[in-house]
């Protein structure tokens, strides 16, 4: 079994590194290899993995891992044409990747059950990847168009979730059940569509409706911006329905996790707004919800109750309950934690809760690590909205904002970290501030004193 294990590992450490170097060989457009993974992630259903790769050989972060060696090999031998001036958010990612590796290997100070050890590797793995994706995009997407290609490919992937989720609640239709990909084998999971007070909650291709919800909050900012922004009448009325199809998901997931996401999400977005433009986002809310309280009789009244009643919730109440163990646990490792990946609710307790989740396994140094890496992307998106050229460019940074500062807000409410397309999709959006303040704030800033300074000559 270990021999066996052993091999598969070698062979897809193998092949991705081919992967990588092809890339770099192939001198492809970054979008484009960013849009083969966007595919993968929202096309392909996470429980799909390589034969004997485990949890972590998903088709998305295969490609991840060859795009994060492509990003390498690029950094050390300058065959592919990658930024490399100061950039916050690329220091961010790679303080943030070197304090994974230092977890990771703290962890092994100690002895490792058998689940803590693929715990850890897991995790180790999946930073690599995901800190790859968003290294690429911020250093790699060189111009303002490529940057709108990607965002566009964002909300078509997102649009493409929602529709699967809105099939499987109205009409039972689970196409993610019935597809079948060669090659490919169901690592772990039954795939079956939860329920919540007589719904059947949309999940779309995400592994559990919270993240099916979180993500739509998070892909929701673009798409309005899209359609706020488009070059002519038919573009804006195409993604105001790619919008609409996002925004009507979100409440078919019953989850208190989804509400919580889209208010942050349109509250942050709204800022870039005139007062026109809020008081027409308002209204449309409103005309959304008495719409889904006429069309779903019932699904008004579940959501509000989540929030109403939810000091009689059993699944709010168990996670209060678990507090106490949960700080017992941070109390033995405070600052660096028990190591990465090493906490395991078959082992432990089921947290939900992965800001208390970061703090038992990377300590408070970690947490704070992982916090500051999303506050570096959003001031990014915030000084690129101050000194945007133009309205346009302002409004996408305040987009990305918006949906960057979803996760932070709703990792108290669930374990973030396990789901792949939040996190592919939170690690994209980190690279995408990346690529704004390079564009404007560096760039613009580094042409105007240019400018002053011949001037001045």
């Amino acid at each position: 079994m270990f021999e066996t294990a052993a091999i598969v590992a070698i062979a897809l450490l193998v092949a991705i590194s081919v992967g990588g170097l092809l890339l770099v060989r192939s001198r492809l457009d970054v979008v484009a290899v960013l849009t083969v993974f966007l595919i993968a992630l929202f096309g392909i259903n996470a429980r799909w993995v390589i034969p004997g790769g485990g949890a972590v050989a998903t088709p998305a972060m295969v490609i991840a891992a060859a795009a994060t060696w492509w990003w390498w090999i690029s950094r050390l031998t300058h065959t592919f044409e990658l930024d490399r001036r100061l950039n916050p958010v690329r220091v961010a990612l790679l303080v943030y990747l070197w304090f994974t590796f230092l977890s990771w290997g703290l962890a092994y100070l100690r002895p490792l059950s058998p689940l803590e050890v693929n715990g850890s590797n897991r995790a180790l793995i999946m930073t690599l990847a995901l800190t790859g994706i968003a290294l690429l995009s911020a250093d790699g997407i060189s111009t303002r168009e490529r940057l709108e290609t990607l965002v566009r490919r964002i909300v078509i992937g997102g649009t493409f979730l929602s529709a699967i989720g809105i099939l499987q609640f109205f009409v039972g239709l689970d196409l993610v059940a019935l597809a079948r990909f060669p090659g490919l084998v169901i690592n772990s999971g039954v795939l079956a569509l939860g329920s919540r007070s007589d719904f059947r909650r949309a999940e779309g291709t995400a592994l559990h409706s919270i993240e099916f919800s979180v993500v739509l909050a998070m892909v929701l900012p673009l798409a309005i911006h899209l359609a706020l922004h488009a070059a002519d009448a038919t573009k804006r009325r195409r993604y105001t329905l790619a919008g609409a199809i996002i925004a009507v998901g979100i409440p078919l997931s019953v989850t208190r996790s989804g509400v919580l996401a889209v208010a942050v999400a349109l509250l942050v977005v709204s800022m870039a707004w005139t007062w026109r433009q809020r008081v027409i986002g308002f209204m449309t809310t409103v005309a959304g919800i008495v719409l889904m309280y006429i069309a779903v009789p019932g699904l008004i009244g579940t959501l509000r109750s989540l929030f109403l009643n939810f000091d009689r919730d059993p699944s709010v109440t168990a996670r209060v309950d678990r507090f106490p163990l949960a700080l017992e646990r941070v109390s033995t490792a405070p600052w660096f934690g028990s190591g990465v990946g090493t906490f395991s609710p078959d082992e432990d307790f089921l947290l939900d809760n992965q800001l208390l989740g970061t703090l038992i396994e990377t300590g408070l140094l970690g947490l704070l690590i992982v916090l500051a890496l999303f506050g570096t992307a959003l001031v990014a998106c915030y000084l690129v909205r101050r000194r945007a050229p133009d309205p346009e460019t302002g409004h996408l940074a305040q987009a990305i904002m918006a949906g960057i500062a979803v996760l932070p807000v709703t990792m108290a409410t669930f374990d973030a970290f396990f789901y792949r397309i939040l996190m592919g999709v939170a690690f994209l959006l980190i690279g995408c501030s990346g690529v704004l303040w390079r564009l404007v704030v560096r760039d613009r800033s580094h042409s105007s004193a240019s400018i002053q300074a011949s001037s001045q000559v």
